[in-house]
Formats: C-alpha cells, structure tokens, sequence
C-alpha cells in the first residue's frame, strides 16, 4: 500500500511581541501610506488611458488602409515603407504595455506583501489575545488590521482598472501585429515572384530533344 502524501502546512506567521506592537504599528501605518501612494496610477498610466482612444481609432483605420493597399499588389518600396510605419507604431504601443506592466507588477508585489502582513497581525491578535494583553493593545491591533483592509482594496482596485487597460493595450499591439505579418506575407510572394526564371530551365528533356533534331 503506498503511503498518503499529505501537503506541508504553512508555518503560522510569527506574531509580534506585545512590547513592540506599538512601534511596529506606527511604522506600518508610514508604510502603507508609501505602498498606496505608488500604486496610485502616475502620470505616464494616466496619459496612456487618455491617449488610446485616439490612438485605437487611428490604429483601426489605417489597418483598414493598409490591407486595401495589399490587396492592389503594391511595389517592393510601398511595401517597406509599410512596413517601417507600422514598426514605429508597433515600437510605441509596445512601449505603453512595458509601462503598464511594470506598474501591475509593481502593484502584485504590494498586494503579496499586505497579505503577509495581515496574516502577521492575525496572529498577533490571537496571541495579544491568549496571553490576555491590554484592552488598548488590542484596539491597536484591530485599527492596524482595518488599515491593511483598507490598503488592500485601495491597490486591488488600481490593479483592477491597470490590468483593464493593460488588455486594451495589448489589442493596439496585436494590430500592429497583424498589419506587420500581411505586409512580410505579401513581401515575401512579390520577391517569390522577381526570382522566379522567365524562361524554361535548361534540363528539360524535350528541349534537350529538339535541339538534337534541329
């Protein structure tokens, strides 16, 4: 019979000496202050959001533009020239997703480290609790655990709206995507055909024979 494999149980957070709680309550308070200030979104997020409507219509159009010159079998020069505009905007709409990405990761890695502490302060309630600490310990406690509440759903809605725009981003790139893969498809098809011989190649058997005949 094999043995059951049961999963590790996480170690309990250890929880803060009743001591140090004042302290530590008063430099997390500066801290969350600090980790809700920067997940609020700064001015380069906020310029983003109010550039890519515009952007996405014009995006939109000039697609639209760009496979109708496709489809009339445009020259080799129209083609790069194509193909370096639609590069330079790919180039920026990239550059927008880098921002809003380090920016959502910014805000995971705050959210990872208010979970932690939150699971911190649970056990130090419990514990301030058991060993039957101050009436005022606890009130301390408990404002410090609604402080992080409140940070929480703070960062939790900035994520929120950042990963929304995030994938609104993330069409405008796949446009450029998509223009960029047509122009490179009818790109290789026109050299295709510049390379292709215009007389018959000289190892077919019949002209072997005719030339013998002759």
């Amino acid at each position: 019979l094999r043995e059951s494999v049961n999963p590790p149980v996480p170690a309990a957070r250890a929880a803060i000496p009743v001591a140090d709680i004042a302290t530590r309550a008063t430099e997390l308070s500066n801290l969350l202050v600090t980790l809700t200030a920067s997940a609020a979104a700064g001015a380069n997020i906020g310029s983003i959001a109010k550039m890519l409507p515009d952007m996405s219509e014009k995006l939109d159009r000039q697609l639209a533009a760009t496979t109708k010159t496709l489809d009339a079998e445009p020259s080799l020069d129209t083609l790069q020239s194509l193909q370096q505009d639609w590069q330079r905007r790919e180039l920026a709409t990239k550059g927008w997703l880098s921002q809003l990405t380090a920016q959502a990761i910014k805000l995971e890695e705050a959210l990872t480290q208010l979970g932690d502490l939150q699971k911190t302060w649970g056990s130090t309630r419990a514990a301030a609790q058991e060993t039957k600490a101050p009436d005022p310990i606890l009130q301390q406690i408990d404002a410090t655990l609604t402080a992080i509440t409140v940070a929480q759903g703070k960062i939790q809605s900035e994520r929120t709206a950042l990963l929304e725009l995030q994938s609104r981003v993330a069409l405008e790139v796949t446009k450029c995507s998509t223009a960029l893969t047509q122009i490179g498809q009818v790109q290789d098809k026109a050299v295709a055909g510049i390379l292709a011989p215009d007389l018959p190649p000289i190892w077919q058997p019949k002209l072997w024979a005719d030339a013998l005949t002759a």
